[in-house]
């Protein structure tokens, strides 16, 4: 029978206690299970970053021989940033993986996914095309992570030009979140993004044994 993870529990207590008494309204955490082993956690963008003002919701899910093991974690929020998947949240951060040990917790952890978010690693990207954005078109990366802040993480608004490209990719008929992602990957070109989708389309259309054959 699956027991309570007390190490967790008191993780989580630290985080509550924190957020309730200290005043920290920078992390919030909820429980989802009775054995403290899954967790809905939230963090606040850093000040003076492309992420500030942004509420982030991030998965936790801990294995039973946690803190033997680190915390598997993703964002649930989509993220412009070379070391985080901008669609699926995967993290990359040695602290997740052969760098953590049972010091760490799960508020050192979220404290160190929101300093990941203050000074981005392009060098060792997750998403090649973030990666080599933050470091070859800088301004544009910048940009870019304000404006996916606002749409998905409730951010200020920044960029007037990519909300009239996004609204008028979407006008023809394109998924808000694949629009997004087509413009942010194609230098905000709408012409090109737009033949990229086209592309795209065109390829899914073809049936699996026309392209094996």
């Amino acid at each position: 029978m699956s027991q309570i993870n007390r190490r967790a529990k008191r993780d989580f207590k630290e985080i509550q206690r924190n957020y309730q008494v200290l005043k920290d309204k920078s992390i919030f955490i909820r429980n989802l299970t009775p054995l403290y082993n899954r967790f809905v956690a939230r963090i606040k963008g850093p000040r003076q970053t492309p992420y500030q003002s942004g509420k982030f919701l991030l998965r936790i899910v801990l294995d039973a021989d946690y803190p033997a093991s680190p915390p598997e974690v993703r964002f649930l929020t989509h993220v412009w940033h070379p070391n985080i998947h901008p669609c699926k949240g995967y993290i990359c951060l040695d602290i997740l993986a052969e760098r953590w040990t049972p010091e760490l917790s799960l508020r050192t952890m979220l404290l160190s996914i929101q300093v990941l978010l203050s000074a981005p690693e392009p060098d060792d990207p997750l998403s090649l095309p973030v990666g080599l954005q933050c470091k070859e078109q800088p301004e544009e990366f910048r940009a870019t992570a304000q404006f996916w802040t606002y749409i998905y993480a409730k951010g200020q608004f920044t960029v007037y030009e990519y909300q009239q490209k996004l609204a008028t990719f979407v006008s023809l008929g394109v998924q808000q979140n694949l629009a997004l992602s087509l413009l942010s990957n194609n230098h905000w070109n709408l012409e090109d993004a737009i033949d990229t989708h086209a592309t795209i389309t065109l390829i899914n259309s073809i049936p699996i044994y026309e392209i094996q054959h």
